[in-house]
């Protein structure tokens, strides 16, 4: 929810994994990307776990193995000028308290240091680039997602 905030007023595209924001003299550009996978009804475990198995069992396991998403974006009618560019991501590596829960080795009561750990590592990746815009009056951004993984990115005019 926090990354569908920061998206802007006016629509400029939307598809399958993503969404394309600014504002109206085109100094903002937001776009949300995501890859979503489904779950996989021929890998659905049909008995209830342990809680062992609960904590220990791979719940990635259950999903679609689709693969990354690679996407390119042609941002056009930009003014002259430089751009900072700031990305938000949230992967299994970044910003997910279930991996970074399980990565601990998934303890079924959880103390107030462990919780204090989860909270500081579930902020999203951050990444920042400074870009420039020229005669042609265009960006290309091209990312490569992650499966489950969620971006954000920020383009600004300076």
């Amino acid at each position: 929810y926090r990354l569908l905030g920061e998206l802007e007023d006016f629509v400029a595209d939307r598809g399958p994994g993503y969404i394309v924001t600014c504002t109206k003299e085109r100094k903002k550009v937001r776009i949300l990307l995501y890859n979503y996978s489904h779950y996989s009804k021929e890998r659905h475990i049909s008995y209830v776990l342990s809680d062992e198995e609960q904590r220990t069992y791979d719940r990635y396991y259950g999903f679609e193995e689709k693969g990354m998403f690679d996407v390119h974006f042609y941002l056009e009618g930009l003014e002259n000028g430089t751009y900072e560019k700031e990305s938000l991501i949230v992967n299994r590596d970044y910003g997910s308290s279930y991996d970074i829960w399980s990565g601990m080795g998934a303890p079924a009561v959880i103390t107030e240091k462990q919780r204090r750990y989860i909270e500081k590592k579930t902020e999203p990746k951050y990444e920042y680039e400074l870009l420039q815009v020229g005669d042609t009056n265009t960006l290309l951004i091209s990312v490569i997602l992650d499966i489950h993984e969620i971006r954000l990115i920020s383009i600004n005019k300076r």
